[in-house]
Order: C-alpha cells, then structure tokens, then sequence
C-alpha cells in the first residue's frame, strides 16, 4: 500500500480487522518526521570573485547553514555550533581557487553552492 505524508511531524500505527469485524488492538505509535526541504547556506565570508595577496596564504570561510544540518567545505565537514553558523580556515593556493560549500540535513536533503577566491603571493 502506498502512504501519503504530510510535511512535518505524522504519527503512524496499524490496527487489523477480518471479515467478520474481528479488530485487534492498536499497535505501538511511531512518529515518521517528514522533511523535503533542502538546508539554506549564507556565506559571510569570503565574497565571490575576492583576492588575496601577502605571505598567508589561509582564508576564513564563515557564514551559516539550517541548525543540525552538516556543513562540507571542499568536502571536509566544518564544525557548526547549536544555530548552525560554521567557520573553517583553508589554504589557498596560486591564482584561483574554487571553494566548494554542501550543507546536508538530517533527512538527506542537499543544497550545495561554490565561489571563487583568488591568491596571489
């Protein structure tokens, strides 16, 4: 059988019957927790297009994402605290460089964004 959720929070249980209207009890609740919303990234720091000069060579990636969702930057979870705001410092290296952001959510749901940065020594 096929079963319609609704966004949010839904209860779910079974409860039998036979032909003759014999109906056994109610099973046990489970609370299904539907969720197709993909996370929210803001990225605070660095700005799209920014360059970078001088002997370091390390930029802070700060901004914020949904609470309890992970946060990947070049593919390396960051850490968040309890709103969801993550900072991580990566190195750069010569000319361009492409800093790739995925926040993933605890259903699944993915939303991913990139920027470039450049780094002139």
């Amino acid at each position: 059988f096929a079963l319609n959720l609704l966004e949010g929070e839904n209860i779910l249980y079974a409860k039998a019957s036979d032909q003759v209207g014999n109906q056994s009890s109610q099973s046990k609740k489970h609370k299904i927790v539907f969720d197709n919303k993909a996370p929210q990234i803001e990225i605070l720091e660095p700005v799209d297009g920014a360059s970078f000069s001088g002997e370091k060579s390390n930029v802070a990636v700060k901004g914020s994402t949904n609470e309890a969702s992970d946060i990947f930057i070049n593919e390396k979870l960051a850490s968040t605290d309890s709103k969801g705001n993550f900072y991580i410092s990566i190195s750069l290296a010569e000319a361009e460089n492409i800093i790739n952001l995925k926040a993933r959510d605890p259903a699944g749901n993915e939303t991913e964004k990139s920027l470039t940065v450049y780094y002139y020594p």
